[in-house]
């Protein structure tokens, strides 16, 4: 009609067939026609054709929506090879029936072909030469066609779709923007009326007719083409939102696309109309999102936002309010389920109370919509135990936690990823209650545990490509992770520690928590390792109270055994330095002042060949060997120094006190207490045997690794100390042991045993310290140094033989009913002869804890005399 009327009138454009002159003339004939055809009654049978579609069979509406289609891309001046080329960029594999038999309703199979060549060639839309302006009136047509047919059954109406769809986006991706808008608010039209019915369950219509915008959103050049898609979905939001089930997931895709499309010209705008629809959208209608299944979707959005690369202010601001509406998200879903408990609770007094009155009241479990109507839940949401459901926390709660996760992760914003971290925790640490120890364990494999993924080797590859990356580059990918995953395990410990009671029933997770510190202690990097260290003593000593009921002791001990050998320093003392070939003798300040023990007959010789081979073979067993060329000195002095940190820390751990009772004693089995002591022993015996190797410290001097002759003095005596105070601590717990009448069995001998075996070592021990005393302060311009580091560990044996109040007869009324510790007190002679000697020390800390052990030795001799 609107051809005719072209043709009739002066006013038209021009046409291949006619001349231009021709078209100033009025042509009497055609104007005739065109009174006739315009006439009420053509118009209302033309009209008729499209209303009586609704007579048509399944077939037949198709094949007319079809010719619809076809003759709208006429009137719009698109070739319909374009149609071909959407339906293939769209199709995986083999094309659905609808969209095949969509593409043979327009070209023959040679043009498919050459569509299907041309798919990622040039624009998506081809235009095609037409004989005036496009004209849009069977665009118009369609939505009414669609309106009269809206009763047609869903699966009727899923194959009319699958014609309509293609054809809306292409349309809407014409060059011509009067067209393209044009098109978006056809399809807002009919999406507007698609809406008006209801979507049943499981079933995903609203998704596949609303996922046309975010085809055109995709496919689409012009920004005013953008800017309308979102406006068209603004209206359908605030208009349609309690209907809206399915079509949240493609509603939400569209508003992230503009994060992909962030360095186009007008993305800036894009964004924030976007995201202030997105705002709009939580504020407003969360509740309905939540309600219709739309969560995954909608946290998934949010997350697009704040993984973006900010270029200015105003998208740094949108960056930090997505992770605040996220973290806004999980707040209001806390809120719904404690109101639900609190439901459930309620219920549970109703009952009670019907049961009184003979009746009984069930009251329902309701959630509150956008629209102020109560809506009964498909299925609780809570347990009759007050935790969240399995299927609820799936469905609900692990997309936010795993938003989280994936901004923490994703983020190229070293600031934005720790602000992530800490909002995440923060939601753990109000909802923790809520979970069960499934939920848990899954937050915190998927959640948690990924962000750790590259620590395993990371800065091993990085400094193995040291020559192919600038150093700048390096220094600030190793403080950008570091600073995360620090921060993600500091997070990780308070975490466990407030809900232990759960976490410890799955050592499982427990030990792949412990193992992170471990794995950081493994760097080559102090930070790292230092950090690691310091978490798994903070953890261990906010915790230790709980080790024992929740039966986690071997888990914790297992740690504390793999902390003490990835750190202890085996490589001194397997160095193979063979390479020296010239080899001093000894100093003199190395050979045993036997003499300074004056008629005291010494051990020392026998215990220092006795540790040193201890420490050969310890280093032998849990060390590799390595020559002093491949010596890695810098590694070894980094493991030293938290070697350090590591035995001052759990000595303080295991000697402090908890309800009136040394930690260590908390330790449920004596074979678990032994397995601690050990590895004290021998980080003592692997410095010694280093200390006492002259030859290997001279070698590694040699070689320049370092400016002074390298001992491990301090490690030495800090390791020595702390088996000495956890052997007494264990001593006055255990006694000397079982007599002899209440050993019954091989288990309990073997355990016997091992308590004198600490006995034995702990007269040993304490004995050695004040010879080797005795004989430092000997030659005390020799031995200056020495004395000064050894000088604590005299004092602590000291107090430590006054605090044996079994053994003193003026205290030994306070310690009634506990073991016998007598073993040890046949030295006393010996310790009280070394006492007298080493109060020569020129040490005033020194000789005040030897004065106290004399006047309590001499008490007792002479304690019936007063």
């Amino acid at each position: 009609m609107e051809r005719l009327q072209l043709l009739g009138s002066a006013r038209g454009a021009s046409l291949d067939s006619i001349a231009p002159d021709d078209l100033n003339k009025s042509n009497p004939n055609v104007e005739k026609f065109l009174s006739e055809f315009a006439s009420q009654d053509t118009i209302v049978t033309v009209d008729r054709i499209f209303t009586t579609s609704t007579s048509m069979s399944g077939p037949a509406i198709l094949q007319f929506f079809k010719a619809v289609c076809h003759a709208c891309l006429e009137e719009v001046g698109i070739d319909p090879v374009s149609v071909i080329r959407v339906v293939q960029m769209y199709q995986s594999g083999s094309p659905t029936t609808g969209e095949a038999i969509f593409t043979a309703s327009f070209q023959s199979p040679s043009l498919a072909k050459g569509a299907a060549m041309s798919v990622n060639s040039g624009s998506v839309v081809t235009t095609a030469k037409t004989d005036g302006p496009p004209r849009m009136f069977l665009l118009q047509k369609i939505v009414e066609i669609a309106h009269y047919n809206m009763h047609r059954i869903r699966f009727e109406w899923s194959q009319i779709w699958k014609i309509l769809q293609p054809h809306f986006v292409v349309v809407a991706c014409h060059p011509n923007v009067r067209v393209a808008s044009f098109a978006v608010d056809a399809l807002r039209q009919l999406s507007m009326k698609f809406l008006e019915r209801e979507e049943l369950v499981h079933f995903g219509t609203q998704n596949e007719f609303l996922k046309s915008f975010e085809r055109i959103m995709k496919l689409t050049s012009d920004s005013s083409v953008r800017h309308m898609v979102l406006g068209s979905l603004g209206q359908m939001i605030a208009a349609r939102a309690g209907s809206i089930r399915s079509g949240w997931k493609p509603i939400f895709v569209v508003l992230s696309r503009p994060v992909v499309m962030a360095r186009s010209s007008d993305s800036d705008e894009l964004i924030s109309e976007s995201f202030q629809l997105v705002q709009s959208t939580f504020k407003e209608y969360f509740s309905t999102v939540v309600h219709a299944g739309g969560l995954l979707e909608f946290v998934n959005c949010i997350a697009e936002f704040a993984t973006m690369d900010p270029i200015n202010t105003a998208q740094e601001e949108i960056v930090q309010s997505s992770i605040q509406m996220l973290q806004l998200s999980a707040s209001q879903m806390i809120h719904s389920v404690e109101d639900e408990i609190l439901q459930q609770k309620m219920k549970g007094v109703e009952e009670k109370d019907s049961t009184t009155d003979g009746s009984s009241v069930v009251p329902k479990l309701t959630i509150q919509t956008s629209t102020g109507q109560l809506k009964i839940s498909s299925q609780p949401h809570v347990t009759n135990h007050g935790l969240i459901s399995e299927e609820h926390f799936f469905l609900k709660w692990f997309p936010i936690f795993s938003a989280f996760s994936r901004i923490a992760m994703g983020s190229a914003n070293a600031v934005v990823r720790a602000r992530a971290l800490e909002s995440m925790f923060e939601v753990l640490s109000q909802c923790a209650h809520l979970f069960d120890l499934k939920c848990i364990r899954s937050i915190y494999r998927s959640a948690v545990l990924p962000i750790f993924d590259d620590l395993k080797g990371h800065f091993d590859q990085v400094e193995s490509e040291e020559n192919l990356t600038s150093p700048d580059r390096i220094v600030s990918l190793k403080q950008g992770s570091a600073t995360i995953w620090i921060l993600a395990l500091r997070l990780t410990v308070d975490w466990f520690s407030e809900c232990f009671e759960t976490v410890s029933a799955d050592p499982e997770t427990l030990s792949s928590a412990l193992e992170i510190a471990l794995t950081m202690m493994q760097r080559r990097d102090q930070t790292l390792v230092a950090t690691g260290q310091i978490f798994l003593h903070q953890f261990i000593s906010r915790n230790i109270t709980k080790f024992s009921a929740a039966n986690v002791w071997p888990t914790i001990v297992d740690s504390i055994e793999t902390a003490f050998r990835m750190t202890n320093p085996y490589e001194l003392v397997t160095c193979d330095y063979s390479s020296t070939k010239v080899l001093p003798d000894p100093p003199s300040s190395m050979t045993l002042n036997i003499a300074a023990l004056g008629s005291i007959q010494s051990n020392a010789p026998k215990v220092l060949a006795a540790v040193t081979a201890e420490g050969i073979e310890t280093a032998k067993a849990f060390g590799s060997f390595v020559s002093l060329e491949s010596l890695d000195f810098n590694q070894t002095i980094l493991k030293c120094s938290v070697h350090i940190e590591l035995l001052q820390s759990i000595r303080d751990t295991l000697t402090s006190f908890v309800d009136g009772k040394p930690a260590i004693t908390l330790v449920p089995s004596h074979e678990l207490r032994q397995r601690i002591l050990q590895c004290f022993r021998d980080s003592y015996a692997v410095a010694r045997s280093f200390n006492a190797n002259y030859h290997l410290r001279y070698s590694i001097w040699k070689k320049r690794l370092v400016q002074q002759l390298p001992n491990l003095i301090k490690q030495e005596t800090i390791s020595l100390a702390a088996h000495i105070k956890l052997l007494f601590v264990v001593y006055r717990n255990e006694g000397d042991g079982l007599d002899a009448t209440q050993i019954e069995n091989d288990s309990t001998v073997l355990t016997d045993g091992r308590k004198r075996r600490n006995v034995d070592l702990l007269a040993e021990e304490t004995v050695d310290v004040m010879e080797r005393f005795v004989m430092m302060i000997a030659e005390p311009q020799v031995n200056s140094t020495n004395i000064g580091l050894w000088s604590p560990v005299v004092v602590l044996v000291a107090k430590e033989l006054v605090s044996m109040k079994c053994w003193w007869k003026s205290e030994r009324n306070q310690v009634e009913g506990a073991p016998e510790c007598l073993e040890l007190k046949k030295q006393l002679p010996r310790l009280f002869r070394l006492g007298i000697r080493t109060m020569g020390a020129d040490r005033q800390d020194v000789r005040l804890a030897l004065q106290e052990f004399i006047e309590k030795v001499g008490e007792e001799l002479f304690y019936d005399m007063f």
